[in-house]
């Protein structure tokens, strides 16, 4: 009886010693705040929460990706070192209201879209898009007919004909005249759809930036490719 609970004892203490050392030799991943999502790549593919403890079977450079709602995307390179202390903290970097309004300066949509307003400001960017081909082509149009109306005012002061001539010139270049001014209202009018949807896309970006810490679904499945794929959720 009593050898067969010192051999208890000792089963019971090895198993203790073999967790110990494998949460020793653990890696711990860590952010500030915690609660992103982490993407490594390398010999194997993994997708971990922060703080999340890897497992000591990787070795050597993992392209890293690390997001969090609220906070700007994490890029970089991670190293493992068999034997060595591997633990990573990283400092995530929230977003602001003032880069969303100057993206949305820059690109109409891009504010929304840095903020995670994802489809709010691609149909942002596509009114614009919209708005700014209009005012192309409205201007050509414009510019077309600006000329028509240079040649029929060239032709009809520099006529020397009849009054009949006379007069059918200058119906000519009055009619002309009304194109170019019908055409450059419209081109006046579409300027102005353009600048509405610049404006309002920038009020947005600045007056609507999303505050506080909102948590969105996170992908979770990764494409293992050729070698073998680990999928952790902590």
């Amino acid at each position: 009886m009593k050898i067969g609970t010192i051999i208890l004892l000792v089963w019971l203490i090895l198993v203790s010693s073999l967790a110990f050392a494998q949460d020793k030799e653990s890696y711990l991943l860590n952010t500030n705040p915690t609660g992103a999502t982490v993407y490594l790549k390398g010999d194997f593919e993994l997708v971990a929460k922060t703080p999340a403890n890897l497992p000591s079977t990787l070795t050597g450079l993992y392209k890293a990706k690390i997001t969090r709602p609220g906070y700007e995307s994490w890029k970089g390179e991670l190293t493992f070192v068999p034997g060595n202390s591997n633990n990573v903290n990283i400092e995530l970097k929230r977003k602001t209201r003032f880069k969303a309004g100057l993206r949305s300066l820059l690109i109409p949509g891009w504010g929304q879209i840095y903020s995670g307003n994802t489809v709010r400001g691609g149909l942002i960017t596509l009114s614009a898009a919209v708005a700014a081909g209009g005012l192309y082509w409205l201007d050509k149009d414009y510019q077309d007919k600006r000329s028509d109306y240079d040649i029929a005012s060239e032709a009809y002061y520099n006529s020397s004909s009849s009054i009949d001539e006379k007069n059918r010139l200058k119906s000519i270049m009055d009619k002309q005249q009304r194109r170019a001014y019908n055409a450059e209202t419209d081109r006046r009018n579409a300027f102005y759809i353009l600048a509405g949807v610049w404006t309002y896309n920038l009020l947005d970006a600045v007056i609507f930036f999303p505050d506080g810490d909102s948590y969105y679904p996170a992908v979770s499945a990764i494409d293992g490719g050729a070698g073998l794929t680990y999928t952790f959720r902590f």
